[in-house]
């Protein structure tokens, strides 16, 4: 979270807590949950940044504002604001079409990831598409017991 994304911190927490991955119950697991909920607090709602990324002059923000959405599993919001940051232009685009690709596959337009996947190129954002690529095809579901 002290890397400027609280709300994927905060999320990532939950969820490994609630499956049992991250003890619950750890005064340190607690402290870092607590920690990233009050940045988002001091942070305040996303739609100021919102704003501002669509009136930037680059899609830094916007690339940005993306990031917290996309932690948030706001994932319309992100592909929006992932898109208006490739338009605008500024960004390391491997890196936004990585993550709207991520954003898509996640709201299940499998087409739209793949697409977006197809225009990563270098590693190693190159590898990391093509297993999301992969996952847009295959799916999430583990493989049956042999």
């Amino acid at each position: 979270f002290d890397r400027g994304n609280p709300y994927e911190a905060a999320a990532a927490l939950k969820e490994g807590m609630a499956a049992g991955k991250i003890p619950a119950s750890s005064a340190f697991s607690k402290s870092l949950l607590t920690a990233a909920n009050a940045a988002i607090k001091t942070e305040g709602s996303l739609a100021g940044g919102e704003k501002q990324a669509l009136a930037a002059k680059d899609g830094k923000i916007a690339a940005s504002t993306a990031d917290a959405y996309l932690g948030q599993n706001n994932y319309a919001k992100a592909a929006e604001l992932y898109r208006a940051a490739l338009s605008k232009g500024g960004v390391d685009a491997n890196e936004v079409n990585t993550r709207l690709g991520i954003a898509l596959a996640r709201s299940g337009d499998k087409a739209g990831a793949q697409a977006a996947f197809g225009a990563v190129t270098g590693n190693p954002r190159a590898g990391i598409a093509a297993l999301w690529t992969t996952w847009t095809q295959v799916g999430s579901t583990p493989a049956p017991a042999a």
